[in-house]
């Protein structure tokens, strides 16, 4: 509702579509959202990108609601975007870590996570968890399951990934 208040005070307000886009793509479980919510919040973020081309949030927001989208060309493409306009914002690096995961790259992957986290120190949980990710990918339980195992509140998403670890390693 703030967004959409955001919105009605400032029409050309492109960072508040950007933000409610994300919003109405996270609403639908982090990708599991009906293709008319992914394109509803793929068409804000547009706006959003439309009005303030050179904000470098529309293309992270773009490239996570694209690769919801399973449009992994486009997801690259906005994210390379969002690090040539801020080559040192931890999320968009963080975030092409978890994108390049997904595109089967883990390797490559492991080493943009790895910078975002020595950018952030006390970054937020999910970094480890999609650090997690792409080395459980790779085979390598023990070290997916010790970072996962930093998550101070583990969620019970994490929890389950966790619990696959331990599968793998025979415990």
């Amino acid at each position: 509702a703030l967004f959409e208040a955001a919105i009605a005070k400032d029409p050309n307000y492109g960072l508040a579509y950007t933000y409610l886009g994300l919003v109405r793509a996270l609403d639908g479980e982090f990708g599991r959202a009906s293709d008319s919510v992914l394109e509803n919040a793929r068409d804000l973020a547009d706006k959003g990108l439309a009005l303030s081309p050179d904000q470098p949030t529309g293309h992270r927001v773009q490239s996570l609601i694209r690769l919801y989208m399973r449009d992994h060309e486009a997801a690259e493409h906005h994210m390379r975007i969002a690090l040539q306009l801020n080559p040192y914002d931890a999320d968009s690096i963080e975030q092409m870590g978890m994108l390049l995961t997904m595109r089967g790259r883990p390797l490559e992957a492991l080493t943009w996570l790895a910078r975002g986290i020595r950018i952030d120190p006390l970054h937020p949980h999910w970094y480890q968890f999609d650090r997690a990710l792409a080395l459980y990918m790779m085979g390598e339980y023990r070290q997916a399951a010790d970072a996962l195992e930093l998550a101070t509140r583990p969620a019970p998403w994490i929890r389950t990934r966790l619990a696959a670890c331990y599968a793998q390693m025979g415990e």
